[in-house]
């Protein structure tokens, strides 16, 4: 059986970060870990000759900010600070919204085809939370115009008024 997420923290295998290739590497080596280390439960047979017997069963390691943080030695704190600077020439904030993106991507997609329960990672992802962006929309009443016409028929009228004129 793999290593523990746990087991990995309490024998400071974690890395901190210093620079973002640092934060990049320790998170593609999370995502490995995660990828290397799915997660193992039992459950009983229901139907067939093996009925009650119970089988070992995997499933791939959803990847998420909370075990990338205690992978990395940082704090969900520190990956949104670096994230709001929102420069798209700082490579921290390039580095974090790259690893944003896989955790949301690998997420969305199994919970897609059926792998993860859909609901909890809708509400983990903040999916159903997110709000479409804030417009200023400026209403202006403008007086003085031509009376729209209620046919093409009424259009075709006026036209043939204004050419013979």
């Amino acid at each position: 059986m793999g290593t523990e997420h746990w087991q990995m923290v309490n024998e400071n295998i974690n890395v901190v970060s210093n620079t973002p290739l640092d934060l990049w590497l320790a998170a593609c080596n999370y995502f490995k870990w995660c990828d290397d280390n799915p997660i193992k439960t039992k459950r009983a047979v229901g139907v067939g000759k093996d009925a009650g017997k119970e089988v070992e069963t995997t499933k791939q390691r959803p990847y998420s900010i909370k075990g990338l943080c205690l992978h990395c030695n940082v704090t969900e704190e520190y990956l949104r600070d670096l994230r709001r600077v929102n420069n798209n020439e700082s490579e921290y904030y390039t580095v974090v919204s790259k690893i944003l993106y896989i955790i949301y991507t690998q997420n969305a997609e199994l919970a897609i085809i059926g792998e993860y329960n859909s609901i909890f990672v809708s509400k983990m992802l903040n999916i159903d939370s997110q709000e479409a962006p804030q417009a200023n929309i400026k209403v202006e009443i403008v007086q003085g115009l031509p009376q729209l016409s209620k046919s093409e028929s009424e259009i075709l009228e006026k036209l043939d008024l204004e050419n013979s004129i």
